[in-house]
């Protein structure tokens, strides 16, 4: 089978992964694929679970060849269909209406009539809204969520592959965590389900189940940031030194979006314009003090269990320890991509 080159997004939710896949998808060269392995009918869903490193077997390669090949075919719904304009989008179908009948399920429904494909969560990109033989020299992005275990195999086995890892700080993703994600979910189940993920990862590598400790005795908060840990050092071990692994730090991103696209579309090998630069410019809502707003927010014992959990992590050199964000020396793109592109520290 044919290697297929992609990116992949990958970081926790609530971590600027969404914001991310909306700057890469200004660009008119790539295909942006939001979330595609939580379809129900993506080869993606029936791959070995993401959630954890582990050993994939020989079938692996040909079962991920084919699920980024199809994937990078189609569309999905929760995708930003024709939200910007693209080399293989027939952009005067798009503004006439074309793409609205694949935006919302009651519209899909009447448009399956049609195309009975549309019923399904993911569909063959219809040939009177794109030019299929475009769509194909297009530059495929997929955006994983919580997908530490296929974003290390990318690393080592696609190195022409690139995975563009987004980490949030602990507190700011706990923050938004709790506030978007658990307040509309049974928290007891949702613990239930955090700690049954952690015990996995216990029972498949020691070194986290002795780092962890008493899984059971983890409450919600902690049991969240456990895998907040173990998901992003272990992406970030096995990226480091790797010519496909670019680090981005959300709240540096906040702080100056269009130094780490820039970093970003150049590790892509996709071309930057004045316009995409306004538009990334024109998306910053964030202020300078963003990595101190969730220490206002959380209670006491929850920026105490983020420091604590932070302290002994890998990552922890990337944020400064209170209130102001650290700002590292900024310069240039090089005009070749560095050995690491780490746009954390650009």
């Amino acid at each position: 089978m044919t290697y297929h080159n992609c990116a992949l997004v990958i970081g926790q939710g609530r971590s600027g992964t969404n914001w991310l896949l909306d700057l890469l998808d200004l660009s008119p060269r790539t295909h942006c694929r939001n979330e595609p392995n939580e379809l129900a009918n993506s080869p993606f869903s029936a791959l070995p679970t993401p959630t954890l490193q582990q050993p994939y077997g020989d079938s692996f390669t040909q079962a991920w060849e084919q699920a980024v090949t199809t994937a990078a075919a189609q569309m999905g719904y929760r995708d930003r269909i024709a939200a910007n304009p693209k080399v293989y989008l027939r952009w005067l179908v798009a503004r006439l209406g074309g793409a609205y009948l694949l935006q919302g399920q009651r519209r899909r429904q009447v448009a399956a009539l049609l195309n009975p494909a549309l019923r399904q969560e993911q569909w063959l990109a219809p040939s009177w809204l794109v030019n299929q033989q475009q769509l194909q020299q297009a530059y495929p992005i997929f955006k994983l969520n919580q997908a530490p275990g296929w974003a290390t195999w990318v690393l080592k086995y696609r190195p022409q592959s690139t995975v563009i890892h987004i980490v949030r700080h602990p507190g700011g993703f706990l923050n938004s965590w709790q506030n978007r994600y658990v307040s509309e979910r049974d928290a007891a189940r949702v613990r239930r389900a955090n700690c049954d993920r952690l015990k996995q990862i216990a029972a498949a590598d020691a070194y986290w189940a002795e780092r962890m400790g008493d899984i059971d005795a983890m409450s919600l908060d902690e049991s969240e940031l456990w895998y907040w840990c173990y998901a992003n050092e272990t992406v970030h071990r096995a990226g480091q030194g790797r010519a496909n692994y670019c680090l981005v730090i959300y709240e540096k991103l906040a702080q100056d979006p269009v130094a780490t696209m820039a970093r970003i579309y150049e590790a892509c090998h996709l071309p930057w314009t004045k316009t995409i630069e306004a538009k990334i410019a024109s998306s910053a809502t964030a202020s300078s003090n963003i990595a101190a707003a969730w220490t206002e927010q959380l209670t006491a014992a929850q920026v105490q269990l983020v420091n604590d959990i932070l302290a002994g992590s890998s990552l922890a050199n990337y944020w400064q320890t209170g209130k102001e964000l650290t700002v590292c020396p900024r310069t240039r793109p090089s005009t070749a991509i560095r050995s690491t592109i780490d746009c954390s520290l650009a």
